[in-house]
């Protein structure tokens, strides 16, 4: 059971948490950057909005009239030429003829037709006045010229009417609607239906002439084609001539082919071959090659057999198939080589046979046995003399089929091209009958065509009809009260949007911890919410007295939660470590590390320590002014020995256990000051005295006064503002921090605007007011 347990899960359920976190993260970013940007998202949709809404109001009224135009199939043609035409190019797709006709209408010979039908040149807006300014001089030279010869002014009017006009082709229809737009509505239908009107007459005019101009070529080529189809006859004639061929006689048809691609066969009836000798002769040098060829290897066979000077296999050839495919072969079972080798063979047989029984019954030193020896030796040698014999008989025989092969092969290639050039010939001259029957064919063809058709220029029947012609429009097309500023809208939110993402990513000023922490390695201890003046109420004080710090005056009220919060990071921080003087300061001037010290000290004293607070801002003090107490004697009297400690010390108004050490006048040299054995010796006597030291010093950038202090002290906490402080700031403090000897212990977000949609989606609903209220209220 326990086992079962701790299976994993099915992978195809498995999820992938890590990138769902991101997404949202993403998703969140997105979000904080709408709510961050909506007001300047809204005043740029607004602004669209409201220039939409002038352009309506002030623009001038425009009408749009349509016109519909059918463009139908080509159905008549007063010059029929029997299909030549789509053979010599084919027709264009329907899209192709629509976007065709539409550049035709568009085109600056129709439109032009169009101004000088209706005078549009007179007419207002088309109307060109003359111009004051120096750059319309070339205008003003054509007042009163016609447009053909006035550039400036031709171009003029025909922008204008190409930005009224508009032409469009009904989907999956051989329709196209001519819109034209125009402030007076019935000037609008009119120009419409004189585009249409004067496109088609165009559209006439030039086929008309195209038909007349094809005609009169098409005559002219007649006598050409005439003379071509004679001088192809007299090519063939002169041919036949010359090589003593005839295309009857060759079984050629009319279209200049043979009726069979043999010449060399015979045949009866009307399909039959001609008979060639030529043909027939190099069938027989053929038939004589393949003997000749065979021969020629039978005896290669044999050669090599007798090379072998074995009297087995030799003998064998006697009764085999090669001694009768070599006709003529001294190997044959007739031939005498073949018979007296067969003798000798006999011979040494018997001699053997007898030599073997004279052994068996004399012994092997009778002397006859080597007598016998001696012959058995003598025939052997008759034997290889007979074979060597057979062998020359041999490669004479192959030396003579091979000659033979030779001359009947080179008969053939002879015979063989003497045919091949016939055939050239007979090529040749199909190729020239095929042309004069082409020529001839293509004459007659013309010339009926053109008697049919009465060779006088036809009119093609026009397949261009106006369907809808234009009527003037009930209602204005321009300015549109709803669409215009819908676009408006929709822009406006585009570039508010695009605007708004391009200010934050231009913004690098630090607003959160993350940012921080995208930065520096450095936590951040608190996030110190923006006071405002009206979280800050006046409480029961001493005369002439307002507390500056809300932990006295209004405890319960978030930024006074914010610096308990910092309270306890730096008790937490301590635990390893005991932390008694803490320095406090900033990257630069106005980021809060006065109040922030103070309200420190404040939660420090409350918790019943004794709490010393150091102005060691000896340049520019100003804590003297949140403990309203005066600034001198101070720091540097006590530093510089003018002074005792005990002398400039004050008391905090309130809290008794509060003490505050003012800066003192300013010296001419603070940091020698802080850099001396004195203020070593007076942190040395104050950590006998006060449970925690407060350390409020120039920013750390501006001068070097921190980073001496910082050596000195317990603990360095940096403040840093949300929206003032940058990044590059931000990194800038974070190497300081890096290179000082002290202990770092991280950063104060002061001033978080705790109202911001960034801020509740990083924090929730930490730092409402009302929330501390509520608590309060019902505790």
């Amino acid at each position: 059971m326990s086992t079962s347990f701790r299976q994993g899960p099915n992978p195809r359920f498995v999820s992938n948490p890590l990138g769902r976190m991101q997404e949202e993260e993403s998703l969140r970013s997105l979000l904080r950057v709408f709510n961050r940007r909506k007001s300047f998202i809204l005043t740029v949709m607004l602004g669209s909005l409201a220039l939409g809404l002038l352009i309506c109001f002030f623009m001038r009224p425009q009408y749009t009239s349509e016109a519909t135009l059918l463009i139908d199939k080509d159905t008549s043609g007063g010059l029929d030429l029997g299909g030549l035409a789509s053979s010599l190019g084919g027709s264009d797709d329907l899209k192709t003829e629509m976007q065709t006709h539409i550049a035709v209408i568009q085109s600056d010979s129709t439109l032009l037709k169009v101004v000088k039908e209706l005078n549009l040149q007179n007419v207002e807006p088309y109307k060109i006045n003359p111009g004051l300014s120096g750059a319309e001089a070339h205008i003003n030279a054509g007042q009163g010229l016609p447009l053909e010869m006035t550039p400036a002014s031709r171009e003029r009017i025909l922008g204008i009417i190409r930005r009224r006009l508009k032409t469009t082709v009904t989907p999956d229809t051989r329709l196209i609607v001519i819109e034209y737009r125009d402030y007076d509505p019935k000037r609008s239908a009119e120009i419409a239906n004189c585009i249409v009107n004067t496109y088609i007459r165009g559209y006439l005019e030039m086929h008309y002439q195209s038909t007349a101009r094809a005609s009169e070529w098409l005559t002219s080529q007649l006598g050409t084609l005439k003379a071509n189809v004679d001088e192809s006859q007299r090519k063939l004639s002169d041919y036949e001539r010359k090589t003593g061929l005839n295309v009857l006689t060759l079984g050629m048809s009319a279209g200049g082919s043979a009726s069979s691609g043999s010449y060399g066969g015979g045949g009866t009836g009307a399909n039959a071959s001609p008979r060639l000798p030529e043909a027939d002769k190099l069938a027989a040098l053929n038939q004589e090659l393949t003997q000749a060829e065979a021969n020629r290897i039978a005896k290669e066979a044999i050669y090599h057999l007798t090379q072998t000077q074995s009297p087995e296999v030799v003998l064998g050839l006697g009764g085999s198939s090669l001694s009768s495919m070599g006709s003529g072969s001294s190997v044959t079972s007739q031939g005498s080589g073949l018979s007296e080798l067969q003798a000798l063979r006999e011979q040494e047989s018997a001699i053997k046979v007898n030599y073997g029984d004279i052994s068996t019954k004399y012994g092997a030193k009778n002397p006859r046995l080597a007598e016998l020896q001696g012959q058995i030796a003598a025939i052997d040698a008759e034997i290889h003399k007979e074979l060597g014999r057979l062998n020359q008989s041999a490669l004479n025989d192959l030396t003579l089929a091979q000659k033979t092969e030779d001359a009947i092969r080179a008969e053939y290639v002879k015979q063989e091209q003497v045919l091949n050039n016939l055939n050239d010939s007979v090529t040749q001259l199909q190729i020239l009958a095929g042309e004069a029957v082409a020529s001839r064919t293509l004459y007659e063809e013309l010339s009926g065509r053109l008697q049919e058709a009465g060779v006088t220029a036809g009119v093609k029947a026009a397949n261009l009809d106006l369907i809808d012609p234009a009527r003037p429009p009930a209602g204005q097309s321009r300015p549109n009260w709803f669409t215009y500023p819908a676009i408006a809208l929709g822009v406006g939110l585009l570039l508010g949007i695009v605007g708004a993402f391009i200010q934050d990513n231009l913004d690098d000023a630090v607003t959160t911890d993350e940012h921080v922490q995208q930065i520096s390695h450095y936590p951040v201890l608190a996030n110190i919410p923006f006071i405002r003046a009206a979280d800050n109420p006046p409480l029961a004080s001493p005369p002439g007295y307002q507390e500056p710090s809300l932990l006295l005056s209004q405890p319960n009220a978030p930024a006074a939660e914010a610096y308990r919060a910092l309270r306890t990071a730096i008790q937490l921080s301590a635990t390893d470590s005991p932390l008694q003087v803490l320095l406090v300061s900033s990257s630069l001037p106005g980021e809060g590390k006065g109040t922030t010290c103070y309200n420190l000290a404040v939660a420090f004293a409350q918790q019943d320590k004794r709490v010393l607070v150091i102005d060691a801002d000896m340049r520019k003090s100003k804590m003297h002014r949140l403990f309203q107490a005066e600034r001198d004697p101070g720091l540097s009297q006590v530093l510089s020995g003018s002074v005792s400690f005990e002398t400039a010390i004050r008391r905090h108004n309130i809290i008794a256990n509060l003490f505050f050490l003012p800066s003192g006048i300013t010296p001419p040299n603070p940091a020698e000051l802080l850099a001396s054995s004195r203020w070593d010796d007076l942190l040395d006597h104050l950590r006998g005295q006060y449970d925690f030291i407060f350390i409020d010093s120039p920013p750390i950038i501006l001068v070097t006064d921190a980073v001496l202090i910082s050596s000195k002290a317990d603990g360095t906490i940096m403040v840093i503002r949300s929206g003032v402080t940058t990044r590059p700031v931000l990194a800038r403090i974070s190497e300081f921090m890096d290179r000082s000897t002290g202990r770092q212990l991280g950063f104060v977000l002061n001033a978080v605007d705790t109202r911001s949609a960034e801020h509740y989606y990083a924090y929730g609903y930490y730092g409402d007011s009302k929330y501390y209220g509520e608590e309060n209220s019902k505790s």
